[in-house]
């Protein structure tokens, strides 16, 4: 840094200090700020503030909760189709393709290509929120064959031999409840469409 007559620039450690305590006042402040609600909704007595804890939302509320199950559900198809293609886990189009064909289903090779892309476009569209509902409907049809054909048998526990159900049924339930929610505001689908 230049000096500039009769000021001497501050030396590194200063500026260091001079942020972590600037950063540290914010902290403690949003802290503070976190914890005089926490106490304003749980141990205050007013009944208003309770009941609306516990019983009402706001569409602020709903917007974030289908942000936060649009990105969760989103990166989970995508992986998952990745996983086919075997840039995540051990999965490969192969073993995916033999799976398919061990279960007696027609055209395995084309299945598990439409299977893969429908995970990666459907979880993609969730994720950004664009065409949320079509991505949705996407990644619903593939857990519902996955269901009713690739854990036929396995009662609902994932844990069974063979897997079961729970994992395509919790995932199809909360994929339902997307398409009835429908993006929320902080989406794509909200800035361009509406």
């Amino acid at each position: 840094m230049p000096k500039v007559q009769g000021i001497q620039p501050p030396d590194q450690r200063s500026l260091i200090w001079r942020s972590l305590s600037e950063y540290g006042n914010a902290f403690f402040l949003g802290a503070f700020r976190f914890w005089k609600l926490f106490d304003l909704f749980l141990f205050k007595s007013d009944r208003k503030n309770m009941k609306s804890l516990l019983f009402e939302s706001s569409a602020q509320l709903v917007d974030l909760a289908s942000l936060i199950i649009r990105l969760f559900i989103g990166i989970c198809f995508v992986i998952h189709g990745l996983g086919k293609l075997g840039y995540v886990g051990s999965g490969s189009m192969a073993g995916f393709e033999g799976w398919l064909k061990s279960l007696g289903l027609p055209f395995p090779a084309l299945q598990a290509r439409v299977a893969m892309a429908s995970e990666i476009l459907g979880g993609v569209l969730i994720t950004v929120g664009l065409l949320t509902r079509v991505g949705a409907f996407l990644c619903l049809a593939i857990m519902l064959v996955a269901a009713l054909i690739g854990h036929k048998g396995g009662g609902y526990l994932v844990t069974n031999n063979p897997p079961g159900n729970e994992y395509t049924i919790n995932l199809s339930a909360i994929l339902v409840a997307l398409i009835l929610l429908g993006p929320g505001t902080y989406s794509l689908d909200f800035y361009l469409f509406f």
